[in-house]
């Protein structure tokens, strides 16, 4: 299988990417997900996408309590842009090139808003914090990818993560290990697809 992964400069990207390519023929993309040209030739014959901007985003979005400076909030709508475009025209190539499958890394951030006594699951609507880039921006990639997946022929798959721990320590109850999230990747890569 011919699978295109995107930040695979990340614990998790070079991860899955060293998981991967044991079994299956691995293009690494990490251009620019808003250049429709760039995208189609990464993605070129591709049978799925496994897109990560959303989660490795998270570190790399403008600080939430610096946004009262107007050029914060103009990084802050770049970051929001890169992920919402960049999902859309990401997804654009996928269909194109022929993939059956996009596999979306998003964040739980934008499930913070639930008391943490709750149970939330899968059927919980995210609240994204609109003064959270990383949240919104994850949150908005996500329903670009929900809304494409209900016209184009692509199975969509989006794997909340919660923070990416690579260390040896026990991983506490906010975080999953890097080796769990590629197996998370892995199997939502090779599962068979459900025909509905």
């Amino acid at each position: 299988m011919r699978i295109v992964v995107t930040e695979t400069g990340t614990a998790l990207g070079h991860s899955l990417v060293t998981q991967l390519s044991r079994s299956h023929d691995i293009v690494e993309f990490n251009g620019d997900a808003l250049d429709p040209t760039a995208c189609a030739e990464a993605l070129a014959n591709a049978d799925a996408v496994v897109d990560l901007r959303p989660v490795a985003s998270v570190d790399a979005a403008p600080d939430p309590g610096s946004l009262g400076d107007p050029q914060s909030w103009k990084a802050a709508g770049v970051h929001i842009e890169h992920l919402s475009r960049g999902t859309y025209v990401l997804m654009r190539a996928a269909v194109e090139a022929g993939a059956s499958r996009f596999i979306l890394g998003s964040t739980l951030r934008h499930l913070e808003g639930y008391d943490p006594n709750f149970s939330v699951g899968e059927s919980w609507r995210p609240r994204p914090d609109v003064d959270d880039p990383a949240g919104l921006g994850a949150y908005l990639a996500e329903e670009t990818a929900r809304q494409l997946a209900l016209v184009e022929p692509l199975a969509v798959l989006c794997l909340r993560f919660a923070t990416i721990s690579t260390g040896q320590n026990p991983v506490t109850g906010d975080e999953v290990h890097v080796d769990d999230a590629v197996q998370a990747c892995v199997h939502a890569i090779e599962a068979p697809l459900a025909i509905s």
